[in-house]
C-alpha cells in the first residue's frame, strides 16, 4: 500500500449538516468536530476542505481539558507516515484545490494531454508551479475523484 502524508495539526470541522454526516471515512455532528493531529491524511483533508458543507481550520494549539470534540467515529487510520514538511502538504492541499476550480473543456486550464495546465495552477494559487509539482497534485486529485466516485456509490 502506498504511503500517505498524515497532517500534523490539530484540525476543527464545523459541520453544517446534520448529525452522522459522513465525509472522508469520518461521521460528523453538527457544529464543531475536533480532530487531533496525526489521525486524518492529506487527502482526507483535501475531501473535507472540498465539501461545502464542512469548514476546516486549526485548532488552538492545546486545548485545556484535552476534549476531542464531537467526532462521532475516529478518523480512519491506516498506518500512514508523515514524510513531508508541513508547507508541502499545505501547498499540495492548495493544488489540489486548485485543480477543482478549473475546468476540463477549457484549453487554458487543461493540457491536450489532459492534464492541468501549470499557467493556470499558478495564477490561482499566486505563485509559480512546477510542472512535477503539478504532476503530484494532479495524481492526489484523481485518487481522491475516485474515491468520491466510490463512495457516492
Amino acid at each position: 500500500m502506498a504511503q500517505q502524508t498524515v497532517i500534523a495539526k490539530k484540525l476543527v470541522v464545523q459541520s453544517l449538516a446534520h448529525g452522522g454526516y459522513r465525509r472522508a471515512g469520518m461521521a460528523f455532528n453538527t457544529g464543531e468536530n475536533v480532530l487531533e493531529p496525526n489521525t486524518i491524511t492529506c487527502s482526507q483533508l483535501a475531501m473535507l476542505e472540498a465539501d461545502p458543507r464542512l469548514a476546516v481550520s486549526c485548532a488552538e494549539a492545546s486545548s485545556p481539558d484535552g476534549a476531542s470534540g464531537n467526532l462521532v467515529q475516529g478518523s480512519v487510520s491506516d498506518g500512514v507516515t508523515d514524510q513531508q514538511t508541513e508547507v508541502q502538504i499545505n501547498e499540495q492541499i492548495t493544488l489540489i484545490s486548485a485543480i477543482s476550480q478549473l475546468d476540463p473543456e477549457n484549453p487554458d486550464h487543461f493540457t491536450t494531454g489532459n492534464k492541468p495546465q501549470v499557467d493556470a495552477l499558478s495564477k490561482l494559487v499566486g505563485h509559480s508551479v512546477t510542472a512535477s509539482q503539478r504532476d503530484d497534485a494532479w495524481a492526489d486529485y484523481q485518487k481522491l475523484a475516485a474515491e468520491q466516485a466510490d463512495n457516492a456509490e
